[in-house]
């Protein structure tokens, strides 16, 4: 199946039940299921039952978060370092405690929140819900 015929597929399903397919395949059970693959081609041939029932809350205007890329950040961090420096920081990573990481990213939060200007947006309602798939 191509690509186009894949997303024309995907277009025949409805907002739900796009999204209660999304809440049947977690990121676990993906990871899962890609791991128990074995290298190959495989042609596709499933029919799949979703059913369920979900509950979409209202959207509110609030303040649309900005993140830092931390790639960028490091990058740029870096850059401002020796090679000697730069493998000690690599080093002292491994071993760095949960709650000093925690603090950090607030300081850096706080630090790109600084520059950046204030975005404000519709934030869409959260989806909850019990969603189940079985083979037909």
């Amino acid at each position: 199946m191509s690509t186009t015929t894949q997303k024309t597929e995907a277009a025949r399903l409805n907002p739900a039940e796009t999204v209660a397919l999304s809440k049947v395949l977690t990121d676990a059970a993906l990871k899962a299921a890609k791991r128990g693959l074995e290298p190959g081609e495989y042609q596709i041939d499933a029919m799949i039952h979703v059913f369920g029932s979900l509950r979409k809350g209202q959207d509110t205007e609030g303040i649309i978060a900005q993140r830092a890329a931390p790639w960028k950040l490091l990058a740029a961090a870096m850059q401002m370092l020796n090679g000697v420096c730069i493998s000690k920081i690599v080093r002292e990573a491994e071993n760095i405690r949960e709650e000093d990481e925690k603090e950090l990213k607030v300081k850096v939060q706080e630090a790109f929140a600084d520059i950046k200007e204030t975005v404000v947006g519709t934030i869409a309602g959260k989806v909850t819900g019990k969603v189940y798939a079985e083979k037909v």
